[in-house]
């Protein structure tokens, strides 16, 4: 008789039904061991703080949009900054975003370099930077947005994303 733990069994695609023999107490001692050898001597995975942030900042009148992607330095800076920048107005205006920074210790904010798209009237092209950083200059950055402008007559029409703090 082919029960479901045979089929299973047979298959091997219902492993959570499947003992796969891997394991056991001394299997898990010496991973305990590994795990604690390595975490003396500096070998473990990244700090959470080292996780991917993501941050955004749209402008619906005209449509501008501008997505990155980063990481908090353990120095206080921002690193691995990925950044696309995306003009979807057929206004013969280019878009452009900045990041605005918060300092820690001095109370202070910032703003980076403007980032331009001048490809304009398209959903399907962006500008984009990677490997973008900004660094703690001895002031540790504690929060970070972006900012989206099209830049258009007169005073530019911009919009903020959310604060991301550390």
């Amino acid at each position: 008789m082919k029960t479901p733990r045979i089929l299973a069994k047979r298959s091997r695609t219902h492993f959570e039904r499947v003992s796969t023999g891997v394991g056991g107490p001394k299997m898990r001692r010496c991973a305990a061991v590994i795990v604690t050898a390595l975490a003396a001597i500096g070998l473990t995975a990244a700090p959470a703080s080292a996780a991917p942030v993501s941050i955004y900042a749209i402008s619906s009148d005209p449509s501008a949009y501008a997505y990155a992607t980063f990481q908090w330095s353990d120095g206080g800076g921002v690193h691995n900054i990925d950044l696309r920048v995306y003009d979807w107005e057929c206004d013969n205006h280019p878009t452009y975003a900045y990041f605005q920074t918060y300092r820690s210790g001095s109370g202070t904010y910032g703003t980076t370099a403007h980032r331009y798209d001048y490809s304009g009237c398209d959903t399907s092209d962006w500008a984009s930077w990677s490997d973008l950083y900004i660094p703690d200059s001895g002031d540790r950055i504690v929060g970070l947005r972006l900012r989206v402008c099209v830049n258009d007559a007169g005073n530019d029409t911009c919009a903020w994303g959310p604060w991301t703090n550390r």
